[in-house]
Parts: structure tokens; C-alpha cells; sequence
């Protein structure tokens, strides 16, 4: 932005419009900046620098975040190769359906909340919505099924929803 800026002021007599149109048609496209411009366009090339400016602060404090976020799990990681490295090598296990030299994906999050309702409500409040993923059908034998039990979520009979 600053280089834009510079460049402005070298140009005699721009107006308002003109510096808009111009600094518009530069922005890189698809980027959630590009897309809130586009959306909801400034409409004084002011209104954008400042708007421009909100942006900047606030990609740089996440950006900040997430740096400090992937230095602890390189933290973390670190130590799990130290005692990865002190442990013997043990025999082959099962493979890891992951492709070799692709890294594992991050998860998503930390730490999970303990459910305050029974799973049971859950299952009665999605109902019909198609929110849950379909469990895959159990399969066992007629004699070791108790028929008095039936769990929603398997729609089987042999344990309650409870114990699932």
C-alpha cells in the first residue's frame, strides 16, 4: 500500500475516482480482501486505504497467532522425535494408510468440550437433518443380540443408545 501510495502522489491531478479504479484493478484476485472490496465497494479512495489498512492490522495479528501457535507445535514435535529417537526400533506395524513424505494434517482442535446432554437428546434434535454422518451397519450374530436394547444412532438392536 505504501508503494501505491508513492506512486499516486508522482501523478499530477489524479482524482478520487481515478485512484480507486486503478488501485481496484490491482488487487490480487479471490483473496478475502479482493472479495469484501468487491462485495461492499468503498466508495472514496480514502474509505479504501482505510478499510485496506483494518485488513492489514488484522491479518498481521493473526499471522502473529499462528506463529506463535506453530512454534509450540514445533515445540511439541521436537520432543516427539527426541524420545522417538531413545526408544528402540520396534517391529513393523500395519501400515499407515498416509502417503510417504506427505506431511500429517493439523488438527482442527486442541481440546473438546465434555457434552452437557445426553447423546440421546442429540440424536432426537438432529433427527431428520442429515447433520451426523451414517455409522457403518453392525454386524453380529442373532444369538449375542439383546432384543430388548435398541440404539437410534446404529438403528440395530443389542445395546441402548446410552451405551453406545
Amino acid at each position: 500500500m505504501d508503494r501505491f501510495s508513492k506512486r499516486i502522489v508522482e501523478v499530477d491531478k489524479i482524482s478520487n475516482d481515478a485512484a480507486l479504479m486503478v488501485v481496484l484493478s490491482g488487487l490480487r484476485t479471490k483473496m478475502q480482501f479482493w472479495w469484501s472490496v468487491h462485495e461492499d465497494g468503498p466508495a472514496t479512495y480514502r474509505e479504501f486505504l482505510f478499510r485496506a489498512e483494518k485488513y492489514i492490522n488484522a491479518e498481521e495479528a493473526t499471522s502473529d497467532q499462528e506463529n506463535e501457535k506453530s512454534d509450540q507445535r514445533d515445540n511439541i514435535k521436537g520432543k516427539e522425535k527426541d524420545s522417538k529417537l531413545e526408544k528402540k526400533e520396534s517391529p513393523k506395524k500395519a501400515p499407515d494408510f498416509q502417503h510417504p513424505g506427505r506431511p500429517r494434517p493439523v488438527q482442527k482442535f486442541y481440546g473438546y468440550h465434555i457434552l452437557n446432554t445426553s447423546l440421546e437428546n442429540v440424536l432426537m434434535q438432529t433427527k431428520g437433518k442429515d447433520i451426523l454422518k451414517k455409522p457403518v451397519s453392525m454386524k453380529a450374530s442373532s444369538s449375542d443380540l439383546n432384543k430388548r436394547k435398541y440404539c437410534r444412532y446404529h438403528r440395530f438392536a443389542g445395546h441402548d443408545t446410552k451405551d453406545c
